[in-house]
């Protein structure tokens, strides 16, 4: 190999470790900026009811758009499939949904004491003795 392509690959090479880092940072500014702002750390978990004991739901992904971001309304967080139907995990407040529960794996079955992942938010929005998340059947398929 050339030198001048050496030094070229390193200087791209240079470069992208830049921009790795610098949207690493805005990254961990957004999720810190939430986290003061929003004082209270969740758990997105089926609990309260959310899923009756007949229900047998499978992890299939997590949805990573949804994460790092606040969401004024509900947001689907997860996909699933309830009984072999195609479904989402969503939330069930406005809030910031901070990280995933990476032991959560393809395949995995989700139980109303799985914590699917992480969420922040502000104490009114925060649905006390009711579902942190709940099932949302995906309409898309014809299911």
């Amino acid at each position: 190999m050339k030198s001048e392509d050496r030094g070229r690959r390193t200087e791209f090479a240079s470069y992208m470790n830049e921009i790795e880092n610098i949207t690493t940072q805005t990254h961990v500014i957004s999720i810190l900026k939430y986290s003061i702002e929003m004082p209270f750390s969740c758990k997105f978990q089926l609990n309260n009811g959310a899923i009756s004991e007949k229900e047998e739901v499978i992890f299939e992904e997590f949805i990573e758009s949804a994460f790092g971001n606040f969401h004024p309304n509900t947001v689907n967080i997860a996909r699933v499939f309830v009984n072999g139907k195609s479904a989402f995990i969503s939330s069930t407040c406005p809030c910031f949904p901070s990280s995933m529960n990476m032991k959560v794996l393809k395949g995995s079955k989700i139980q109303e004491t799985t914590i699917i992942g992480y969420f922040s938010a502000n104490g009114e929005d925060i649905p006390y003795d009711k579902p942190y998340a709940q099932i949302v059947f995906d309409d898309t398929n014809g299911n």
